[in-house]
């Protein structure tokens, strides 16, 4: 990653008097209605303006490759015979 942003509200028109809220609205409106025409990643954009469809299905790899599941997170099970001892 490299640190860019693609909302104007946190790249162009920010300010020390812009307030969370604000930012966080902004936020909320763009994963209800996405802007893929300012989007950052290029590639990601075109594909979701050209086929929805396709974006959908490399959006849901991508969050199968990338994301955490659910068991990633829970505490260990003590009780499992399969996780390695450390004593």
């Amino acid at each position: 990653a490299t640190g860019s942003i693609c909302v104007n509200t946190l790249k162009k028109d920010w300010n020390a008097t812009t307030a969370l809220s604000h930012v966080l609205a902004v936020i909320r409106c763009l994963l209800i209605v996405p802007f893929p025409e300012s989007s950052l990643n290029d590639e990601a954009g075109k594909l979701f303006m050209e086929s929805y469809e396709e974006y959908s299905k490399r959006a849901r790899l991508m969050a199968d490759v990338h994301g955490r599941t659910t068991s990633a997170c829970a505490a260990p099970d003590e009780d499992d015979p399969d996780q390695d001892d450390p004593d």
